[in-house]
């Protein structure tokens, strides 16, 4: 999903206000998210190999197309969800998550959605894209983002405690526990197990699947 926003969508007042948030959170993504993102739209392509093509290209030629095996022998392995490895970066202060996108249709969809959309949305735990690489496992080559993250200690919200930081955002609970929507924005797998409730006692967000509605 790349959906552009235009102004007779009915944001009103609000209008400008959107723009800023979601080209904040492309920016918060680095450079290289915004290059990504933009040869990407220039390509006007909807294929998921002409995209990912693209996007080798592109890294190559920037020194941002890196070896999993390296990443695997020198950065301490911490876990491993659906779509990621996370790794803790070198600094001890962020993770590196090696993600294979296979919930997204395409790269540019995991551009906008998981990295630009979340960090309008959640910009004190922002992606910023570090670069790309292959996974070889069961499914073969597979395409991958690098993201770097900041690494909060601390330990697994309730579903009550993640309601109620939603509903303190103004999101309402959508189709089921782990979906919430606004007059904006639809977040889907948003389970507690997406969340860090820090040292703080705040809660943070790691990880979203974002929609505008």
């Amino acid at each position: 999903m790349d959906r552009r926003v235009t102004e007779d969508e009915g944001f009103g007042g609000r209008f400008d206000g959107f723009v800023l948030s979601i080209e904040k959170g492309k920016t918060l993504g680095g450079i290289r998210n915004v290059e990504a993102t933009e040869i990407l739209r220039r390509s006007q392509s909807t294929n998921r190999e002409e995209q990912e093509k693209a996007l080798v290209k592109y890294a190559r030629e920037r020194g941002c197309f890196f070896s999993l095996e390296s990443i695997r022998q020198n950065l301490k392995y911490l876990d491993k969800g659906g779509e990621s490895e996370v790794y803790l970066d070198l600094d001890g202060k962020h993770v590196l998550k090696v993600t294979s996108y296979f919930m997204s249709d395409t790269p540019l969809e995991f551009l906008t959605n998981r990295i630009t959309l979340h960090n309008a949305v959640f910009p004190d735990t922002a992606y910023e894209l570090v670069g790309f690489c292959y996974s070889y496992g069961e499914n073969g080559k597979e395409f991958c983002f690098i993201t770097r993250q900041a690494f909060i200690e601390g330990e697994e919200p309730t579903s009550q405690e993640v309601y109620e930081y939603m509903e303190s955002r103004a999101f309402k609970r959508g189709k089921n526990v782990a979906s919430f929507v606004s007059d904006i924005y639809k977040i889907t797998d948003l389970a507690p197990n997406n969340f860090v409730k820090g040292n703080d006692g705040e809660l943070y967000c790691i990880d979203s699947i974002i929609y505008l509605r």
